[in-house]
């Protein structure tokens, strides 16, 4: 997951929860990209990275979700998080759905 660190700071093996699923993981591994990904012990404040865990299923993790630390944990999601709605993205046919022929 890229991540960027509001507050405070997320250590390798840290127990994490999103909190929109409430679905709890463990940081398996923390980094950076500098163009490449390179790892580091800690993530603070400001920092935008990557966090790897043992995620199994997407539902576990919303876009825009706040993640935070299972304890001490944060009391409210960061302000902004809004669920996706799907959305179909159509073309009109032209000509009202007949074929269109293909010149070369």
């Amino acid at each position: 997951m890229l991540v960027r660190v509001v507050n405070g700071t997320l250590k390798t093996r840290d127990r994490i929860r999103m909190m929109a699923t409430d679905a709890q993981h463990q940081c398996d591994q923390l980094g950076v990209f500098t163009p490449r990904s390179s790892p580091r012990d800690t993530l603070s404040a400001g920092q935008v990275g990557f966090i790897i865990t043992g995620m199994k299923e997407l539902k576990h993790a919303k876009v825009g979700d706040t993640i935070t630390h299972v304890s001490p944990a944060a009391s409210e999601p960061l302000p902004g998080f809004k669920e996706i709605k799907p959305s179909v993205f159509r073309r009109p046919v032209p000509g009202g759905g007949q074929r269109v022929r293909r010149t070369a």
